[in-house]
């Protein structure tokens, strides 16, 4: 697509052996520019989530995104969860910008959308290296 850069996203959470079944997720990118965010929300197709991975202790699903270039820089994921349980975050890994990949520390809860309707929000990673 003209205009649209392909984004990966990847999300881990813990994998009890209740979510043994696939369990569909939701989630949505958001720009840190005020401007592009109020302009693009609608315009940004949600990703869906398939199961790229699975062992005792994680599940790795996998979504993918048509980013407009002018998206500008990631800000946030909002995911929302389709399971009927609370599931484990433990990272966002974002892959496919020029500077790299975007990696998002959840270690959270997320409760389904049916207890809870408002999407869950995880701001990106911005740590400066000198600080670290």
């Amino acid at each position: 697509m003209p205009g649209l850069k392909p984004i990966a996203l990847v999300v881990a959470v813990a994998a009890p052996q209740q979510w043994q079944q696939k369990v569909v997720q939701m989630a949505r990118l958001d720009s840190k520019d005020d401007n592009i965010r109020r302009d693009w929300r609608r315009k940004i197709s949600r990703g869906y989530a398939e199961r790229v991975n699975q062992d005792e202790n994680e599940v790795k699903y996998e979504f993918d995104f048509a980013v407009p270039e002018e998206f500008g820089e990631i800000g946030a994921v909002l995911v929302e969860n389709e399971h009927h349980k609370e599931m484990y975050f433990k990272n966002i890994t974002l892959d496919g910008f020029p500077n790299g990949t975007i990696n998002v520390t959840c270690n959270s809860w997320v409760h389904p959308k049916f207890d809870n309707p408002g999407k869950r929000v995880f701001f990106t990673n911005k740590v400066k290296e000198t600080l670290l």
